[in-house]
């Protein structure tokens, strides 16, 4: 019987770490990034005469209190093209584009609507915010909600066009490659490591420029000389 209970009891240990770090991969995702902004920003829209510590205390109150599991249950239950909109928090979405149709079409600016008016509930139900404000931000949610949706659409935005820098970084530098111009490659080479920045890490997008980084470090520190040998090169993964 104890035997049993210890591995019933290292099973759910197991489990439970699991979760913890699918909870924390969430919440280091570029999606949550962008939500929790959204709402941040929608919040002091809606109670502009509170002052921080409260606006921060009800902040939280909500994120804990329903928002952030619902968020996330949004975000992995959105379908596009046979993927799971949780490929945002792992990068496994080929391209920014993809991601970004998951987030329009997958349902998940409504799933994080409902999470918040359950979590508006919840904390008024609990007494941890008083009629008032609960009804200020009943009456300002499709603010709040637009504020997130904003976010959404001007970070992939700006992601689409860093993307679209990239690339043309990205074949500058192999011209300047191909005429052994190091100074040439380091100006572009700077340029990306910039655009990379604002990228969430899908496969497609990173592959290239991350093949670039490993040759462009290869040459820097071999004295700026282009004389590499073949294994040094397929080891950096060669350019395509």
């Amino acid at each position: 019987m104890a035997k049993s209970l210890t591995i019933a009891n290292t099973k759910e240990v197991s489990k439970n770490v699991e979760v913890e770090k699918a909870q924390n991969k969430f919440l280091d995702s570029t999606l949550w990034k962008i939500i929790n902004t959204g709402l941040n920003t929608g919040i002091r829209a809606v109670l502009p005469n509170f002052v921080e510590d409260i606006v921060i205390d009800v902040k939280d109150a909500i994120i804990n209190n329903g928002f952030k599991s619902g968020a996330k249950q949004a975000i992995q239950s959105a379908k596009n093209i046979g993927k799971s909109a949780v490929g945002i928090v792992t990068g496994e979405f080929d391209n920014v584009s993809q991601a970004y149709t998951a987030v329009k079409e997958g349902g998940i600016i409504d799933g994080v609507g409902q999470a918040f008016n359950y979590a508006i509930s919840a904390i008024e139900k609990k007494g941890i915010v008083d009629k008032n404000v609960a009804s200020m931000l009943k009456n300002g949610s499709e603010v709040i909600l637009s504020t997130i949706e904003a976010n959404i659409e001007e970070n992939f935005s700006e992601q689409l066009n860093a993307i679209e820098k990239l690339s043309k970084y990205n074949k500058q530098w192999k011209e300047y490659f191909e005429n052994k111009d190091f100074n040439g490659m380091e100006k572009e080479y700077k340029k990306m490591k910039t655009e990379l920045k604002k990228i969430m890490p899908t496969e497609n997008t990173i592959k290239e420029t991350r093949k670039i980084e490993n040759i462009h470090t290869l040459i820097k520190n071999n004295g700026k000389s282009f004389e590499l040998s073949e294994e040094a090169l397929a080891l950096a993964g060669e350019l395509t």
